[in-house]
């Protein structure tokens, strides 16, 4: 993956497989953080072709079919919002240029990069985002097309270009930095030189922000400290809803509550903007724009894991790339 000091960026095509059209609305997942677990549970037990069942091994021969040299056009669709982006290679060399803006952990780019010794591919592309805006190119048809099981429409298609596709500005990891670190440790050591990438333009990209559920510590306490600032936040819990304020940068907030919390012998864990819970006290955060974001990591580096959540976010198991 590169930029280099022109601000050139180089998109190349890809030979893999993708998800046979007949067979991709059962085999492709939502996210995981977009799944309950009683969705989880049922596509499991009940549905014999789902990535669910063959994670960490090679699925069916029949469950896919090879394509060469081509781009994928992955378009999503929910409430009538429409996002598509591009999906293709990005060469990874010294002169990386990427921006990243959330803290991986060394524990889980170990985890990641034996998992990709184990099954040898590279299945859930990177999600980036350009600086510049540009015209994500339009297949002839789509043959991928379904609706999955949270209601939204995903197409998929794939397009022949004669050279790689060039694009000016730079680029900014939005979802994937444990993997992109474990990648680039694998590229260090001679294992993989190139990465699966899903190229999104800024107009097409939404930016939430994660939750945090809090154990171990009173509504009371949480009210006392942080009852002054420029942020409201929404606190729920089986008292009903009450407002925190904080003061700061709306992206040092997540640090701010996670410090605090620990250093009172509480505990703190995240949670997506679709997920609940019954139980301990759910803190909300205020959303924040892409260049907020941006801006911020620039600045001041990068923040907690499971801060910012950009969307949409792409089923999982429709396109496979073997590593090289």
């Amino acid at each position: 993956m590169f930029a280099n000091d022109m601000g050139r960026i180089v998109i190349d095509s890809l030979s893999g497989y993708v998800a046979r059209p007949q067979l991709a609305h059962l085999i492709a997942l939502p996210s995981y953080e977009l799944l309950v677990d009683e969705q989880k549970h049922h596509l499991h037990r009940f549905n014999p072709y789902s990535i669910e069942h063959f994670m960490n091994s090679q699925p069916e021969p029949d469950y896919y079919v090879p394509v060469s040299n081509v781009f994928l056009v992955y378009e999503h669709t929910l409430d009538g919002r429409v996002s598509r982006g591009l999906i293709g290679l990005l060469r990874i060399t010294e002169d990386v240029s990427i921006q990243e803006h959330e803290k991986v952990f060394e524990e889980n780019l170990n985890k990641i990069k034996a998992y990709f010794n184990k099954v040898r591919e590279q299945r859930f592309p990177l999600m980036v985002i350009s600086s510049e805006e540009w015209h994500v190119p339009e297949p002839i048809e789509y043959p991928i097309s379904y609706e999955n099981i949270r209601g939204e429409r995903i197409r998929m298609g794939w397009i022949e270009l004669n050279s790689p596709i060039e694009l000016s500005g730079e680029l900014f990891l939005a979802d994937g930095h444990h993997r992109w670190g474990a990648l680039q440790q694998l590229y260090q050591e001679g294992k993989v030189s190139e990465v699966l990438v899903w190229l999104v333009p800024p107009s097409m990209v939404r930016v939430r922000t994660f939750k945090r559920l809090v154990r171990k510590l009173s509504k009371e306490t949480l009210l006392k400290h942080f009852s002054k600032g420029n942020y409201e936040l929404v606190m729920k819990g089986a008292f009903g809803e009450a407002k925190l304020y904080m003061q700061g940068d709306v992206l040092s907030l997540h640090r701010q509550l996670e410090t605090f919390v620990i250093n009172r012998g509480g505990e703190v864990f995240p949670l997506s903007p679709y997920e609940r819970s019954n139980e301990g006290i759910v803190v909300a955060f205020p959303d924040v724009s892409l260049r907020e974001v941006w801006d911020y990591a620039r600045k001041f580096g990068t923040l907690p894991p499971k801060t910012t959540w950009f969307e949409p976010k792409m089923d999982m198991g429709l396109v496979r790339v073997p590593l090289k």
